[in-house]
């Protein structure tokens, strides 16, 4: 098997409102140390960038620790020319504040609007320079999770997303074992069901690289 150049995110995004105050999400990063594990494992040389979690960062391999959607962004770009396979399973967030308070924001009867602005649409940027490389990206949705992904792994030209869907019976977040459905350009469609994080990262590679 050819030693690849694996280039895996993971983890949250944070979007700082002032110097205390972000926004986020409930990604734990899980999942992309996993997949990081997983393809040191198999014997590939690994780049893991990680947001913020609480979780030891593997041995093995370069770990790069970012921040915000701006920092991941140049994190991979950093990376992007020794990059055979990007593994895009960060939670990125989409808006970031319009602007930065210096200082932390006093409390307010009568509440503040927050005014907000797109981020950087990172796998779209990676996939108009994807060349030889190959690009497998992530989607969360509550409904439409299978139209959405498949839209998503298009515009962004992909060549694999792993859709996954949260309900009340189907929380990906943290260790739970999920439901997940990975579809590719070339029409594979596979679900798994009821899988570890450790579960999912195995076929995940186990397909792409095949």
């Amino acid at each position: 098997m050819k030693k690849l150049r694996i280039l895996i995110t993971a983890g949250p995004t944070r979007e700082y409102l002032d110097p205390v105050r972000f926004i986020s999400n409930s990604s734990t990063g899980e999942m992309g140390y996993a997949l990081a594990r997983e393809a040191k494992r198999l014997g590939h040389e690994v780049t893991l960038v990680s947001g913020p979690t609480a979780l030891a960062a593997p041995k093995g391999m370069e770990c790069i620790s970012i921040t915000s959607a701006e920092d991941l962004k140049n994190a991979i770009m950093s990376c992007w020319p020794k990059t055979d396979l990007l593994i895009m399973s960060a939670a990125v967030s989409d808006y970031k504040p319009s602007r930065l308070a210096t200082q932390k924001m006093a409390k307010s009867k009568t509440g503040f609007k927050l005014f907000l602005k797109p981020n950087p649409d990172i796998l779209r940027y990676f996939g108009k320079r994807k060349g030889k490389r190959l690009i497998v990206g992530f989607s969360l949705d509550t409904q439409d999770v299978e139209r959405k992904a498949v839209r998503k792994l298009n515009q962004k030209n992909l060549d694999f997303i792993a859709a996954n869907w949260f309900s009340r019976n189907n929380n990906p977040f943290g260790k739970n074992r999920f439901s997940m459905l990975l579809l590719g350009r070339r029409g594979f469609r596979k679900k798994y069901a009821n899988v570890s994080k450790m579960e999912a990262a195995k076929v995940i590679l186990k397909e792409v690289i095949s």
